[in-house]
């Protein structure tokens, strides 16, 4: 499998991935903003010709800070390894591009086997479920500090409604 960036002609693939990968979520409209967004990085992965897995990741404030998501697999290529890969991918080139820390809202269980941990240094944007206890994570890029305060989201993620159930 190859991950490359992601063009415009990608979009119909991504838009037919995520209801495969979130059956009970529309990302779609996410989607849409995050592709016409131009500092955002779009990942996706291709098993020949067709898309199988897609992710992005949103600079935020405080400069250093990058927030992943959504990441998406295909059904069928899930639990071989290709989030990891897409991931620890975005990951580095972030860190070449002077991100020190990327952050998630997740699946702690998940996450976790990836490098990131409960963040409660810096605070998401919104005020989260608590029963989502462990879910806001960080991924330390650099050897820098861990940032400190409330994330600061680009109005692509000014929508409480992406921080809630």
């Amino acid at each position: 499998m190859m991950i490359r960036d992601a063009t415009a002609d990608d979009l119909p693939a991504q838009m037919r991935l995520y209801p495969l990968a979130f059956p009970d979520e529309d990302l779609r409209p996410l989607l849409c903003r995050l592709a016409s967004a131009p500092d955002v990085l779009s990942r996706v992965a291709l098993d020949g010709p067709d898309v199988v897995g897609h992710l992005a990741v949103t600079p935020c404030l405080p400069v250093g800070v990058v927030l992943l998501g959504p990441v998406a697999i295909a059904p069928r290529c899930q639990r071989q390894g290709l989030g990891r890969r897409m991931i620890t991918d975005a990951a580095a080139l972030m860190a070449t591009r002077g991100a020190t820390q990327m952050q998630v809202l997740g699946d702690p269980g998940y996450y976790s086997r990836l490098g990131f941990r409960p963040d409660r240094a810096l605070a998401p944007p919104y005020a989260l479920p608590r029963d989502w206890d462990g879910a806001w994570q960080v991924m330390l890029l650099t050897d820098a500090p861990a940032l400190t305060g409330q994330l600061q989201v680009p109005a692509i993620w000014a929508d409480p409604a992406l921080w809630g159930p």
